[in-house]
């Protein structure tokens, strides 16, 4: 039994603590105090700050948009196709397609070189 009271004394401090940490800006998807300018910030702009640029490190599989061609395996979602668009497959299963606008194309990828 009095082994019991200090333990128990032990994990009912730990709580005070870690809501205490919790009342005092802590977030859970970093582990580090928040800022000033964090703590005054809603959970949205937080989110919204989070994001950061990546590139990616796959090559992808495209081809040109053939005028009248069966677009029926092609996933266009709601972009009527054009020409001047492309259509992307997944290297691992290619009956994975869809469509690019060619302004996405244009401003995102660039040919393949080979020297």
């Amino acid at each position: 039994m009095s082994l019991f009271v200090p333990l128990a004394a032990i994990v009912t401090s730990l709580r005070w603590v870690m809501v205490s940490l919790r009342l005092y800006g802590i977030d859970k998807t970093k582990d580090r105090i928040l800022s000033k300018k964090e703590k005054k910030m809603t959970t949205q702009e937080r989110v919204e700050d989070t994001f950061r640029q990546y590139r990616k490190k796959q090559i992808a599989e495209m081809r040109p948009y053939i005028d009248g061609e069966d677009i029926s395996r092609i996933n266009v979602g709601d972009v009527s196709p054009k020409v001047g668009d492309f259509v992307a497959r997944d290297p691992e299963n290619h009956d994975d397609q869809w469509l690019v606008t060619a302004d996405f194309f244009n401003r995102n990828y660039e040919p393949l070189t080979f020297d």
